[in-house]
């Protein structure tokens, strides 16, 4: 793999996001605004609408019961309550269904410093607030970064549906090379088609609904245990421990592998030839020509097996990640 392309919410951060602040806008108070958003995001399976859900039952809001909200992928929720439209989401959902910001600018000023991210929620067409979404970089992200460029990645990059600042700081602090931000789920495609076209081979890491084209698109794609099973289906490949340090190990076992490939393959292309030079040189009989194919065959065979002697797996690993999977699947049909 050449470049590697990671999601930001859910991947490179950990799912355990908190709401750590709450701006209250145009008369609207903070447990109204929370309440608002809660009430959009609480059956969707997200980091940031559990962290919105759960601060909302934590304040002891009680929520109305809903029908499912409307998903726009990579923008954000909408739900008529009342008669009156509740948007939760990207300040750019926000001005796509006319609803001005104004002082933006002003408003984040104070938000974005430590770098978190943030949704906005408007009601009635007027902004009513910002909510603040605070996490936490997964562990050995930076040495995971540092060794996939020790062993040849030539890219390093986070696509992500948040907003500039959160994912300009993620970035910087883990030495990416490239950053996108505020991407919609099928600019994420177009990005890695981009990249692609340089001749370059593309690893998609994500965990989301909105990952799903950018992995169809990818030419390994990787997911997570516990991400929406969307991804977990779309994925080749899914980190079920979800330590990273793995991903330079999966790296350095597909270089291994291409090579045993390539060293049987040889083996079978050498027995071809030693079969042909033994019959016009040796006048090589049947027996001779059976042993020598078969020779390499089992040569070829305990090559293959080679890289079994590393590979260990925990069961209970693989029961538990079924059934988390199996859990998430009854949540979306619920």
């Amino acid at each position: 793999m050449d470049v590697f392309v990671f999601d930001k919410t859910g991947t490179l951060t950990t799912d355990d996001l908190i709401v750590s602040d709450i701006f209250g806008l145009n008369g609207f108070e903070k447990l109204e605004v929370l309440k608002l958003a809660a009430t959009v995001e609480q059956r969707v399976v997200h980091p940031i609408a559990k962290a919105i859900t759960t601060k909302a039952i934590h304040e002891g809001l009680e929520l109305p019961n809903i029908e499912d909200s409307t998903l726009e992928l990579g923008r954000g929720l909408r739900y008529s309550l009342d008669g009156k439209e509740v948007l939760v989401g990207s300040h750019l959902y926000l001005i796509e269904n006319e609803i001005l910001v104004k002082n933006k600018d002003t408003i984040l000023e104070k938000i974005v410093k430590d770098g978190n991210s943030f949704v906005w929620v408007a009601f009635d067409k007027k902004v009513a607030g910002v909510i603040v979404i605070a996490s936490e970089v997964r562990e050995g992200l930076h040495k995971t970064m540092d060794e996939l460029k020790k062993i040849g990645a030539s890219h390093l990059a986070i696509i992500s549906g948040d907003h500039e600042q959160p994912t300009k700081k993620l970035a910087d602090e883990l030495g990416m090379d490239s950053y996108y931000f505020d991407i919609s789920p099928q600019d994420k495609g177009n990005i890695i088609e981009n990249l692609q076209r340089d001749g370059k081979k593309v690893c998609f890491i994500g965990d989301g609904i909105n990952d799903t084209l950018a992995m169809r698109q990818a030419d390994v794609s990787i997911s997570l245990k516990g991400a929406s099973s969307l991804a977990t289906d779309m994925a080749q490949i899914i980190l079920i421990d979800v330590k990273f340090e793995n991903l330079v190990k999966l790296v350095n076992l597909s270089k291994e592998l291409d090579s045993n490939l390539k060293i049987s393959m040889g083996l079978s292309l050498t027995s071809t030839g030693a079969i042909l030079s033994g019959l016009f040189f040796f006048k090589m009989g049947i027996l001779g020509s059976l042993l020598v194919d078969n020779g390499f065959s089992l040569a070829a065979l305990l090559n293959s097996l080679r890289p079994l002697k590393d590979i260990k797996v925990d069961t209970n690993i693989l029961n538990d990640f079924d059934k988390k999977r199996e859990d998430m699947r009854d949540e979306v049909k619920k």
